[in-house]
């Protein structure tokens, strides 16, 4: 009786992640959206003033390259002042605020990524995750623990899954290939607080 059920849990989480590589943009862009709220929320507010302290410092740079050029002040000078701002602009460019990088941005992008996610399972009958966990990842990872005799059913798969990415921090060493299944998933767990 156990082993029949077992084996209607694993096909059914095999075929649920077959159904979701069909799209695998749609995946792919929750993963990513949690994975950039996850990088949002960790960076410390500070940081963007500093980055605007060195985009400045880039500006001044720059400006004074292109006064140092018109007044012939010597040649090691432009490339000296052009690469500081290049530098100084680069570098704090990606942590300033912009249309795509600040926090109401962020937020809707992930938010319309599980409704797109939860529009693309409706039709699929009990799909066996909520929608911001639907990741072939995550479903590959259950069936394992299923596998292996951790859990039963789909449900407990899900939590000891959970407790598994619960315990993995960054003083966990862990093989190359699950180090990236980690990455791609673990975010969207963390942002929705493992519920």
């Amino acid at each position: 009786m156990y082993r029949k059920k077992q084996k209607r849990c694993l096909a059914k989480l095999e075929q649920a992640e077959e159904y979701l590589k069909k799209q695998s943009d749609i995946y792919m862009d929750l993963s990513q959206s949690a994975k950039k709220k996850r990088t949002y929320d960790r960076s410390n507010p500070a940081y963007k003033w500093v980055a605007l302290a060195i985009v400045l410092m880039g500006g001044a740079a720059f400006v004074y390259g292109i006064y140092a050029l018109t007044t012939h002040a010597g040649f090691g000078m432009y490339f000296l002042l052009f690469g500081l701002a290049a530098i100084f602009l680069f570098a704090g460019a990606n942590v300033l605020p912009t249309s795509k990088n600040n926090k109401n941005y962020i937020e809707k992008r992930l938010t319309e990524s599980i409704s797109q996610m939860e529009e693309y399972i409706r039709v699929y009958p009990d799909f066996p995750v909520p929608a911001h966990y639907a990741h072939p990842i995550v479903l590959k990872r259950m069936q394992e623990i299923m596998k292996e005799g951790r859990a039963r059913n789909i449900p407990e798969a899900l939590q000891v899954l959970k407790k598994d990415l619960k315990a993995l921090n960054s003083s966990v060493v862990v093989e190359k290939e699950e180090y990236d299944e980690v990455v791609a998933i673990k975010p969207m767990f963390l942002v929705m607080d493992y519920k």
